[in-house]
């Protein structure tokens, strides 16, 4: 019970998707189609850059002005400042409330990730998506989980469940432009709703499933889509809670866990350069608990939201 409480309260508290998953300064890379450009930002002269270079700048609902040069062309190009996907993601969850705290700053915005500067096209400016990370860069995760699917062990018998909601978070970080190794921790609910809301069990006993798990993958991108597998970790607890007048009012009076240990597989669909749809299948063949022990299959498959933002970047060394 004080598990699920944990992963619930969790849920809730990251409340707004854009406040907490959006930082201040998000990192831009920007290159040419035509050698080495000068460039500065938003008309400041007494810092210049050269092509092509990671730059940081501030979140804003203002234009992005890139003043771009050679030995004798100048000029400016504009990059509108787009909503970003994560402020949308309220939408599923936690709700309006999300929305409503996210509008009170500027972490709801962002420019692309990638920048294109062309002087003979200035409009020409975001480069054609190609799926594709970078050599040396490392990304955090942070996804919700939002419809688990469960196949376990509740002492007695395996059995199936299905449910919402959960939260999980990791590091990706990219060992070639394709090639990427990830790590990710997590736990998965069974609740009855797809958003956090109170829920009536009319005093009567409820059967609770909830897993932690914990995985090592690695993984490559085609384009749009990023699959990972690698092997999985997971913990099953099943419970069964009597609802009671007085408190506590939810009360665990029997329940099972056990450990198992098996494959994953994670297909992504990547929606933007910071926001993606994910599928995960995590096949386990052996369990144990304290003595027991037993080769058979179990599972876990969920469904999540998935946002990625830059923890570091290492650049090769020339």
């Amino acid at each position: 019970m004080k598990y699920l409480l944990f992963l619930l309260t969790t849920s809730i508290l990251l409340s707004s998707c854009a406040t907490v998953i959006n930082q201040e300064i998000v990192p831009v890379h920007v290159q040419s189609n035509s050698g080495p450009l000068r460039f500065c930002i938003n008309k400041d002269s007494s810092q210049w850059y050269t092509t092509p270079a990671w730059i940081t700048v501030e979140r804003s609902n203002h234009q992005l002005v890139i003043t771009a040069a050679n030995d004798s062309v100048e000029k400016n190009i504009r990059i509108p400042s787009k909503i970003s996907p994560a402020f949308w993601a309220n939408l599923i969850f936690p709700g309006i409330y999300g929305m409503v705290l996210d509008l009170t700053n500027n972490r709801r915005f962002k420019y692309p990730s990638h920048i294109l500067l062309d002087l003979d096209n200035p409009d020409a400016y975001l480069l054609p998506y190609h799926g594709e990370g970078n050599k040396g860069l490392l990304n955090m995760k942070l996804s919700f989980p939002d419809a688990n699917s469960f196949y376990i062990n509740n002492g007695k018998k395996y059995y199936s469940d299905f449910g919402f909601l959960g939260i999980s978070g990791g590091l990706e970080y990219y060992l070639t432009q394709k090639r990427t190794i990830t790590a990710t921790a997590g736990g998965l609910l069974n609740f009855g709703f797809p958003i956090p809301v109170p829920l009536d069990y009319d005093h009567r006993y409820h059967a609770n499933t909830s897993a932690a798990y914990a995985s090592l993958q690695t993984g490559f991108d085609i384009k749009r889509f990023h699959i990972d597998y690698g092997a999985q970790f997971t913990r099953t607890l099943y419970t069964i809670e009597v609802a009671r007048t007085n408190p506590p009012y939810l009360d665990s009076i029997a329940g099972y866990r056990q450990n198992n240990v098996g494959a994953s597989l994670s297909i992504n669909y990547k929606a933007g350069n910071r926001f993606s749809l994910g599928l995960n299948y995590y096949p386990s063949v052996y369990g144990w608990y304290k003595r027991e022990s037993e080769w058979h299959y179990s599972h876990l498959l969920f469904f999540e939201f998935i946002f990625h933002f830059q923890a570091a970047y290492f650049p090769e060394k020339k």
